[in-house]
């Protein structure tokens, strides 16, 4: 069965008033509120199990999830949310989450969810880590029409910077009509394209006065020429003034984009798979310097009622984000022989790294900025740049 966007948001939001209603007749609701997988945990969503809806909760819910109050009530709870095709699981003692229990309704979400994760992150210098976004577009070209025209805006502004120009994003109002401007080398002269972008429907086809226009700019500033990209089509009379040899104009429409985006995609998939043989990795990790974040590897520690420590290697960096690799393996020195729970452990940082290269093992870090300070956020904690000294563990509970 297929489902609309429309359909599936309708459904969240019914699954939100008729739990917020019964919640309420039974004085359960203080201190408690809705979001979204997106908005809380900040991530990609779950590959297999949709989460369509996060309810938060410190108030007297919170005593009946956590089994402080008469058993019979969260079974009520868990029958009442069935009733709506979703169950819920508790993520943290405060933290809830509802799936759908039909699978072809979990397949919808998981589409659903996608598709939201992809608009989130259509964010200049966030594609050359995402190419899961031209690998979408390039088999989903009816979805450039679903986006918000910003966003069709940045998608062919990161196109252009993934093909290796440098490319410069005008300001969405306000900007003269040249949304993207493109700068190339070509000896010692740095020369300039000029790219109109419109996100039209193909009924909304561009007519010659928009093609005339962006001549115009172009020629009264010298620029070197002038690319027109729509998610539509052209008149007639559109096309025939830019084949004008005099034009120095392009026309490009969504199979242009669409090709693009499969092109890039395929490209970045080879890069991918360049990073992550033994070759390349080891040559990250012998060659790390004070200059790039590459090689640097980075730590956390978590755990509840004990310490443990996790340490990743950094394999790409960008200035919003990094790519990095887990590290399975640790030296430990032991304070408490012969028990061994508590001590100092290092990483080994050897051949044996490539035992940890798994998928499982990999993820891409959001990078925030404090003064000088980076931090890299993923797996629901946050790593620090490894000073080089010992951590120390504890292991028990």
């Amino acid at each position: 069965m297929e489902f609309s966007d429309l359909q599936l948001s309708g459904k969240i939001g019914q699954l939100e008033d008729e739990i917020k209603k019964w919640l309420i007749s039974r004085e359960l609701w203080i201190d408690s509120r809705f979001t979204s997988f997106l908005d809380y945990h900040q991530d990609e969503p779950n590959s297999s199990m949709a989460c369509v809806l996060i309810l938060l909760t410190e108030g007297g819910l919170w005593n009946v999830l956590n089994g402080f109050c008469d058993g019979t009530l969260i079974d009520e709870f868990d029958a009442f949310v069935e009733n709506f095709g979703f169950y819920r699981e508790l993520y943290s003692s405060c933290v809830v989450h509802f799936y759908p229990i039909d699978d072809d309704l979990n397949e919808a979400y998981l589409k659903y969810f996608h598709w939201k994760w992809l608009t989130k992150i259509i964010q200049p210098n966030y594609t050359s880590l995402y190419n899961e976004i031209f690998e979408f577009f390039g088999k989903n070209p009816e979805r450039f029409y679903d986006l918000h025209h910003r966003q069709f805006e940045v998608l062919i502004s990161e196109i252009f910077s993934n093909q290796g120009y440098k490319t410069e994003l005008g300001k969405g109002q306000g900007d003269g009509g040249v949304d993207v401007k493109l700068f190339y080398k070509d000896g010692v002269d740095q020369t300039v394209t000029y790219v109109q972008v419109k996100k039209y429907k193909r009924d909304l086809p561009i007519k010659l006065e928009a093609v005339q226009a962006l001549s115009g700019i172009v020629h009264t500033e010298n620029a070197d020429g002038g690319i027109f990209i729509t998610s539509s089509r052209y008149l007639p009379s559109a096309q025939k003034f830019a084949d004008n040899k005099n034009s120095k104009i392009i026309l490009k429409d969504a199979s242009h984009v669409q090709g693009w985006c499969e092109n890039i995609n395929t490209i970045m998939e080879m890069d991918r798979s360049k990073l992550f043989s033994d070759d390349s990795i080891l040559k990250i990790l012998n060659h790390r310097s004070n200059i790039s974040l590459v090689g640097k590897i980075i730590t956390s520690n978590w755990g509840v009622g004990m310490v443990l420590n996790n340490f990743c290697i950094i394999l790409k960096d960008e200035p919003n984000l990094a790519l990095v690799m887990k590290i399975d393996n640790t030296n430990r020195t032991y304070i408490d022989p012969p028990h061994n729970f508590r001590g100092y452990e290092v990483p080994i940082l050897d051949r044996s790294i490539l035992f940890s290269k798994k998928k499982d093992n990999i993820f891409r870090a959001r990078k925030q900025y404090a003064g000088n300070e980076v931090v890299f956020l993923f797996d629901d904690g946050y790593y620090t740049i490894w000073d080089g000294s010992p951590k120390y563990f504890d292991l028990i509970d």
